[in-house]
């Protein structure tokens, strides 16, 4: 009986703690919340009795808000979501089989939901990008032609690495599975090679060699949007070298990756700090030997260029290399370029357009500059995911092959 007794006492004290703690701990003066944003504050008295409605919603958002470990109870919930009844803690996440995962619409971001589209072949409106890439091949032809600098435009085909079977069914829906014969950039680089012989070799898109390396790897991370360390990197990386005609220093061998789990970047929409790629693979042990490969800050590699203090870019050496400087520049799908590059190239400076036009207010073009004369790159690729970047909208980027 006496055990009984103190049986519910701790369960009683252990349910009031539960209530009380959270009010304990009542969040009253704050202003911003631990997840980054404007705490909703105590709403003004009723004026009159249609008031009352919103002003009892009001005090329901404010106590909702402020209660006692809210992030706390918010991410017990969105692990119970997960790893209990393995649903997506976010609307802007969805899960398929086998732990993928695929980014819907960033932050509810019409641009986002329009890359979706892209990634299937279409514009946001549904219409065919094969006129629009061929007319942007031409004009980025033109400008390359006349410049000193070698170039190459490279569109990362990243939406074939879908996994399209195991997509959930909404999705598949409104994403049409791609093949090597209806891809509509490949039409326009097959249409282009052939109307231009003489130019075709400006443009890199790897869609088929993708396609016959996915049959072995897994070459993109399921987690994401962005591409990762994978054998996809590393042979685009060879391509690049080999159209510059920069020696090869070691092919990729399968023994340079092996199966790993890596932090999401989804991770921060999930609401869940450790949600992980379990499918990724990273490089092993044997992908750095014979390499001495160093990073640094642009501010770092570049200290007499106040260009160089933007953060949206990372330089690379590698003194186990004789030769070459490469820039890479465009969208952030660049990014995992460096170390790869790296092993072929002795300098590789990889720049985040979109990233230096945002910090400075789409004022970029004095910051792009000082970079090229502090850097001087010797070849040039420009990245696009999925379609060739329009140097008409991009002009900035003309800087880095004006002679």
């Amino acid at each position: 009986m006496c055990a009984g007794r103190i049986f519910n006492a701790v369960y009683c004290a252990f349910f009031a703690m539960i209530i009380i703690l959270p009010l304990l701990f009542f969040n009253l003066t704050g202003k911003v919340s631990s997840e980054n944003r404007m705490l909703t504050e105590f709403p003004a008295l009723p004026e009159n009795f249609a008031g009352i409605g919103p002003f009892t919603r009001g005090v329901e958002s404010w106590l909702d808000d402020r209660i006692g470990f809210r992030k706390q109870f918010i991410t017990s919930y969105r692990l119970l979501e997960l790893k209990v009844f393995g649903v997506s803690p976010s609307k802007l996440v969805a899960l398929g089989k086998d732990g993928t995962a695929f980014l819907l619409e960033a932050q509810q971001s019409k641009i986002r939901y329009e890359e979706l589209y892209e990634s299937a072949g279409e514009s946001g409106n549904g219409s065919p990008l094969d006129t629009q890439q061929l007319a942007g091949m031409t004009y980025a032809a033109e400008l390359f032609n006349r410049a000193k600098t070698p170039v190459i435009m490279l569109a990362v085909p990243t939406s074939p690495l879908f996994n399209y079977d195991k997509l959930p069914q909404y999705l598949r829906l409104i994403i049409k599975k791609k093949t090597p014969e209806n891809h509509p950039v490949a039409l326009a680089v097959a249409q282009f090679e052939a109307l231009h012989p003489r130019d075709a070799h400006y443009f890199l898109y790897p869609f088929k060699e993708t396609l016959k390396l996915a049959k072995c790897y897994s070459p993109y991370p399921q987690k994401n949007f962005h591409w990762s360390w994978s054998p996809f990197t590393v042979m685009i990386s060879e391509m690049i070298a080999e159209r510059f005609k920069q020696p090869v220093r070691r092919q990729f061998s399968p023994t340079d990756f092996s199966p790993c789990t890596t932090r999401s970047d989804l991770a921060h929409l999930v609401g869940i700090n450790d949600f992980m790629n379990e499918n990724d693979l990273c490089p092993s042990a044997e992908f750095y030997v014979g390499e001495n490969i160093v990073d640094s800050a642009l501010a770092e590699a570049f200290p007499e260029s106040r260009g160089a203090h933007v953060s949206a870019g990372t330089y690379y050496k590698n003194t186990a290399v004789a030769s070459g400087k490469i820039l890479v520049i465009g969208d952030s799908f660049n990014f995992n370029l460096g170390i790869p590059l790296a092993r072929n190239f002795r300098e590789v400076l990889v720049l985040d357009y979109y990233g230096v036009m945002r910090e400075t207010h789409n004022n970029s073009e004095p910051v792009l500059r000082q970079i090229k004369n502090a850097y001087n790159p010797e070849q040039i690729v420009i990245v696009r995911h999925n379609i060739f970047m329009d140097l008409q909208a991009a002009r900035e980027l003309c800087i880095f092959f004006e002679n």
